[in-house]
C-alpha cells in the first residue's frame, strides 16, 4: 500500500524566526594604508554566495582621530575578503576645527560629513538612504554604515550599525522597485548621528521619511517560480503595527502585502520574510527533493475549479491530477519538481519513498 502525505496550503505573509547575526570585520593600519581583513560572515556592503562578506572594488572609508582626518580606497578586487586601503584624500584634523578626538574612528558609510563635538559628545552623522539600488543576493552598495574605533589607530574592528530586512518573491512579471513603510508611519530613512560612546544609539537629524525604495532598474529583475532574494537596509527601528510592502512591476501594476506583526530590527542582524508569491493568477508553489527514477504526481484536492502544473527537473511538465509515474529521461539521481496550483486545499503526495524533502517556505 502506497504511503502519502497531505499539506495544507496557507499562503499567508510571515515573518520568519530566524536571525543571521552578522560578525565583525577586523583591520589594521600602517603607513599611508589601512590593512583590512573580514572574517565570520554577513557583514559590510556586499555578500557573495556563501552569504560572506566581501569587499568591493572602490570601497571608501574615512579614519578621524586626534591629529587626522583622511580617506582611504581599497587596493583589491571585489569579491577579496581581505587587502589593503590606500590613503587618497586628507583633511583638515577635526582638533584644529575646534573638535578634539581622544581615539581614532574608522568609518565606512554611503554618506559623512565629519565627526565633531556637539554639547560635549562626539558624534557621527550617516545616512539611512531612502532609495537604494538592488544588488544580486546582497545590499546595495554604499547603503550600508560602520564604525571602528582604535587607541593608536593602527587596529581597528569594524561594526555595523543599521540592520537588514531580507524579501523573497515569487511570480511572472519584472520587479521596478519596492516601497517598504511601517503602518504607523515610523521613520525609516534620512540622516542621523550617533554617540562615539554609543554607536547604537541613532538620533534623527535631517530629510527624514517614513518609507524606503528598492530601485531595481527600468528594465526590472525577472520573476519566477524560484525565489527571489530582495535586501534592504533598515535602521534600528521597531514596527509596532507591523509593515507593508508594495511590489512595483514594470507593466504598471504592484502588489501590496502588509503584516500586523510586531517586528523589532536590531543592527548587526538579517531578518528574512517567508517567501510571497506576487502573481494575480494566485497560485501556491510547491517544492519537493526527489531522488530516483520515476515519481509519482502530486494529486489536488479542492473545488472543481482547481488547475495545476508539475515542472519536473528533466525539463519535461504536466498537468496534476490522478495517480500517475513520471520517469525521468536523464540519468540525473535527484530532481527538484515544482507544483503549482491555484485554488486547492491541499496537495497529495503518492510515493512517497523517493521524497528526501518537502519545502513548504513558499506558503
Amino acid at each position: 500500500m502506497k504511503r502519502y502525505v497531505l499539506i495544507v496550503l496557507t499562503a499567508i505573509m510571515v515573518i520568519a524566526c530566524t536571525q543571521h547575526e552578522v560578525d565583525d570585520v577586523l583591520s589594521g593600519a600602517g603607513e599611508g594604508k589601512i590593512y583590512a581583513s573580514i572574517i565570520g560572515s554577513d557583514t559590510k556592503v556586499q555578500l557573495n554566495d556563501l552569504k560572506q562578506t566581501v569587499w568591493t572594488a572602490g570601497d571608501r572609508i574615512y579614519v578621524i582621530g586626534p591629529d587626522h582626518y583622511g580617506a582611504y580606497t581599497f587596493d583589491g578586487n571585489t569579491g577579496d575578503r581581505s587587502g589593503s586601503f590606500t590613503r587618497t584624500a586628507e583633511g583638515t584634523p577635526p582638533d584644529q576645527q575646534g573638535y578634539y578626538f581622544d581615539q581614532y574612528y574608522a568609518i565606512y558609510s554611503n554618506f559623512i560629513s565629519y565627526g565633531r563635538y556637539s554639547n560635549g559628545n562626539g558624534v557621527i552623522f550617516a545616512q539611512v538612504p531612502q532609495v537604494q539600488q538592488y544588488m544580486n543576493h546582497s545590499y546595495g552598495l554604499s547603503a550600508n554604515t560602520m564604525v571602528a574605533t582604535s587607541q593608536d589607530g593602527v587596529n581597528f574592528s569594524f561594526k555595523n550599525v543599521l540592520g537588514y530586512l531580507r524579501l523573497s518573491l515569487i511570480g511572472d512579471k519584472k520587479v521596478r522597485s519596492i516601497a517598504l513603510h511601517g503602518n504607523n508611519n515610523e521613520i525609516m530613512s534620512g540622516i542621523f548621528y550617533f554617540d562615539l560612546g554609543d554607536i547604537y544609539n541613532h538620533i534623527w537629524y535631517d530629510q527624514m521619511s517614513n518609507s524606503i525604495v528598492l530601485d531595481c532598474s527600468e528594465e526590472g529583475i525577472q520573476l519566477s517560480e524560484t525565489p527571489q532574494e530582495f535586501y534592504m537596509v533598515v535602521p534600528p527601528v521597531t514596527f509596532s503595527g507591523g509593515f507593508t510592502i508594495s511590489v512595483n512591476f514594470t507593466d504598471g501594476t504592484s502588489c501590496p502585502q502588509s503584516t500586523s506583526k510586531n517586528l523589532q530590527i536590531e543592527a548587526n542582524t538579517i531578518y528574512p520574510m517567508a517567501t510571497v508569491n506576487t502573481s494575480e493568477s494566485g497560485w501556491a508553489y510547491m517544492y519537493i527533493n526527489h531522488t530516483g527514477e520515476a515519481v509519482s504526481y502530486p494529486i489536488l484536492i479542492g473545488e472543481s475549479s482547481v488547475t495545476g502544473v508539475i515542472n519536473f527537473g528533466d525539463g519535461t511538465s504536466a498537468s496534476a491530477g490522478g495517480n500517475y509515474i513520471h520517469n525521468y529521461v536523464d540519468a540525473n539521481p535527484s530532481h527538484t519538481i515544482t507544483v503549482k496550483s491555484k485554488g486547492a486545499e491541499g496537495f497529495v503526495i503518492y510515493g512517497c519513498d523517493g521524497i528526501t524533502k518537502i519545502d513548504l517556505s513558499n506558503f
